[in-house]
C-alpha cells in the first residue's frame, strides 16, 4: 500500500521558487566572472581525440538530471541559509586564487566547483546539501585530470600480460621493458596502448553506474573497484588481438584502422560488463519508495513564510565570498610591472670561454605567439666549432608561457609538426665541477636527428628543477609584491645525431659558461652603490 503522505507542489513552488532562483542568480554570476576558468576547461575537454575528455560535456546535464530526481525529497525540506558555510568558501576561494597566481588550470577548476557547491549549501542549508550531495559531488568528474603520470605503470602492465597471453598461445616472445620481439617482428606498448585515453571515460561511468544500480554504499565501493581493474584487462585484451591478428596473418584494415577498431571494441566491453556487475551488486528496491517514507519538516499544506530577505543576503553573502578571490587576482595583476629586467647587457657580454663564443641573439624573433616581453627574455645561440647550444633565459611572472615559447622553438628546429616525437622527460643531477645541478631533460625526435635540452629555475640564490617549488616561490613573490620573479634557464642543443651526443655538448656548455651566467644574475640582484 503506498504511502499516505505526498508532496504538495503547490506548497513545494511557494517554498522554492526564491532560493532556487537566487542559487540559479548566483551560479550564473560566478559563471560570468569566472569565464577564463571555464572556457580553459571546456577547451581542453574537445582538445583530445577518442575517449579523453569528450564524456565531460555530459556532466553538467546529468547532474542536473540527478537533482531533478531528487524532486520528490526536496518538497519535504525548508530551504534555510547556512552560514557556518561561509567559513570553507573563503578557503576555497584562496584555493583558486592561489591556482590563478600558480598557473594550474585544472587546480582552479577544481577550487572554483567546489565554491559552487559550498555556494549552494550556504543559500539552501545542510539538508539541501546532503540531499544533493551526490549530483552536486559527481560535478568534479567533469575536471580534466590528466592521467599521463600513470603512463609508465600502464604501459608496463599492458607490455607485461600481452607477453603472458601471447606466451599461453603458444608463440616464443622475448620481452625488453615495453617492446617485446615475436620471431621477427617487434612490438612497442607506445602511449596511445597504454589504456589512458579512455580511463577517465571508464571510472567516471563505473561510479555512475554503481550510483544507479547500486543501493547500499558498500556494494557501490565493490563496483567502483571493478571498475578501476576492468579498464586495465579489458586494455590488454585489445592488445593481444591487436598482435594476434597480426602472427596469425589474419586479413588486416591497416594499424590505425585495426587500433581504433579494437579500441571500440574494448571500450563497449568494458561497458557491457559494467552492466553485468550492476546486475549482479544490485539489490532491489523496497515496494515503497524511500523518498515516500520521508515525514515533511512542516505539516503540509501549511505554507512557510519565504523569509526573502535572508535568502536574498545569503544569495549575495556567498556570491561576494566567491569574487573577491578574482578580484584580489585582477588587483595583483595591474599592480606588478608587465616583466622582472634580467641582466641582458651583462649575458650579452659573455663569451670566449673555453672556446665558446656568442653568436646571433635570438630574443626579438618570434618562434611562437606568445605573450613574453622581450625585455624578459634573453636567447643567444652559441658556438664551440661544430657544437652550437641555444641559451634562453626567461624572468617572468608566468613560467609557462616561458616553457611554451621554448618548447615551440624546439618544434620548430626538429620540424616536429611532421615526425618529430617528444620523449618523457628525464630528471637529472649534473655533475659540474665541486657542484651538482639538478635538472630535466628533454629530447625531441625526428628522422633526421634529437633536439636535447635541459631546464632548471632559479630563484633567490637556488637552483633546481623542482616545479612545484620554483611555482610556489612565483606565488609568494606575487602575492608579496616582492617582485623577484623565478627565472627560467634552458639549454638546448641543435639537432645531434643522438643523446650521448647532446648529452656532452650541453655538459661542456654548462662547465664552461654556467658560473659566468649566474653572476650575473647575482651582479643584477645586488642594491645599487653595493
Amino acid at each position: 500500500m503506498a504511502s499516505s503522505v505526498t508532496p504538495d507542489w503547490g506548497d513545494f513552488s511557494y517554498r522554492w521558487s526564491l532560493p532556487a532562483a537566487i542559487v540559479v542568480a548566483v551560479v550564473l554570476g560566478m559563471g560570468v566572472v569566472f569565464s577564463d576558468t571555464l572556457d580553459v576547461m571546456v577547451s581542453t575537454w574537445s582538445k583530445y581525440e577518442y575517449f579523453y575528455y569528450g564524456h565531460c560535456f555530459l556532466i553538467v546535464p546529468i547532474s542536473a538530471w540527478f537533482i531533478w530526481s531528487k524532486r520528490r525529497q526536496l518538497a519535504r525540506i525548508t530551504p534555510s541559509p547556512e552560514y557556518r558555510v561561509l567559513g570553507l568558501i573563503l578557503p576555497a576561494g584562496f584555493a583558486w586564487l592561489l591556482a590563478y597566481l600558480a598557473e594550474l588550470p585544472v587546480a582552479q577548476q577544481a577550487a572554483l566547483i567546489a565554491c559552487l557547491i559550498l555556494v549552494v549549501w550556504l543559500i539552501l542549508g545542510t539538508r539541501v546539501a546532503k540531499t544533493l550531495a551526490f549530483p552536486l559531488g559527481f560535478l568534479f568528474f567533469a575536471l580534466p585530470v590528466s592521467t599521463e603520470s600513470l603512463l609508465p605503470f600502464l604501459m608496463e602492465f599492458t607490455a607485461d600480460f600481452t607477453v603472458f597471453l601471447v606466451r599461453i598461445s603458444g608463440f616464443e616472445v622475448v620481452q625488453n621493458g615495453t617492446s617485446f620481439l615475436i620471431g621477427n617482428h617487434r612490438w612497442v606498448v607506445v602511449e596511445l596502448c597504454s589504456g589512458n585515453l579512455y580511463l577517465a571515460l571508464i571510472i567516471t561511468v563505473g561510479v555512475l553506474f554503481s550510483y544507479l544500480a547500486a543501493t547500499s554504499w558498500r556494494r557501490r565501493l565493490m563496483l567502483v573497484g571493478f571498475t578501476l581493474t576492468i579498464p586495465l584487462i579489458s586494455n590488454v585484451v585489445r592488445t593481444y588481438l591487436i598482435v594476434l591478428t597480426f602472427e596469425l596473418d589474419v586479413p588486416q584494415l591497416g594499424p590505425l584502422k585495426e587500433h581504433e577498431i579494437f579500441a571500440e571494441v574494448g571500450f563497449w566491453l568494458v561497458v557491457a560488463t559494467l552492466f553485468l556487475l550492476g546486475f549482479l551488486v544490485r539489490k532491489p528496491h523496497k515496494k515503497n519508495r524511500e523518498s515516500d517514507n520521508i515525514l515533511p519538516d512542516r505539516p503540509v499544506g501549511k505554507p512557510v513564510p519565504q523569509q526573502a530577505g535572508s535568502f536574498i543576503t545569503a544569495g549575495l553573502t556567498a556570491l561576494t565570498a566567491v569574487l573577491i578571490w578574482p578580484g584580489l587576482a585582477s588587483a595583483i595583476d595591474r599592480v606588478e610591472p608587465e616583466s622582472s629586467l634580467i641582466p641582458r647587457t651583462a649575458l650579452q657580454n659573455l663569451g670566449g670561454v673555453n672556446g665558446w663564443q656568442g653568436f646571433i641573439d635570438l630574443s626579438t624573433d618570434s618562434f611562437a605567439e606568445t605573450e613574453v616581453p622581450v625585455d624578459a627574455k634573453f636567447h643567444r645561440l652559441y658556438g664551440n666549432g661544430r657544437q652550437l647550444v641555444f641559451l634562453y633565459v626567461c624572468q617572468y611572472h608566468r613560467l609557462t608561457k616561458c616553457m611554451s615559447e621554448m618548447q615551440h622553438m624546439q618544434y620548430v628546429m626538429t620540424q616536429a609538426n611532421g615526425d618529430g616525437k617528444t620523449g618523457r622527460p628525464i630528471h637529472r643531477r649534473i655533475r659540474l665541477g665541486e657542484r651538482t645541478l639538478e635538472v630535466v631533460q628533454d629530447q625531441i625526435k625526428d628522422g633526421q636527428g634529437s633536439v636535447l635540452s635541459w631546464h632548471w629555475y632559479r630563484y633567490g640564490s637556488r637552483s633546481n628543477a623542482n616545479r612545484a617549488l620554483a611555482q610556489l616561490w612565483e606565488v609568494w613573490s606575487r602575492l608579496s609584491n616582492g617582485r623577484q620573479d623565478v627565472a627560467m634557464i634552458i639549454l638546448s642543443t641543435d639537432r645531434v645525431k643522438d643523446r650521448t651526443r647532446g648529452e656532452q655538448v650541453l655538459q661542456s656548455f654548462a662547465e664552461s659558461m654556467l658560473v659566468e651566467i649566474e653572476a650575473a644574475f647575482v651582479k643584477s640582484h645586488r642594491p645599487t652603490g653595493e
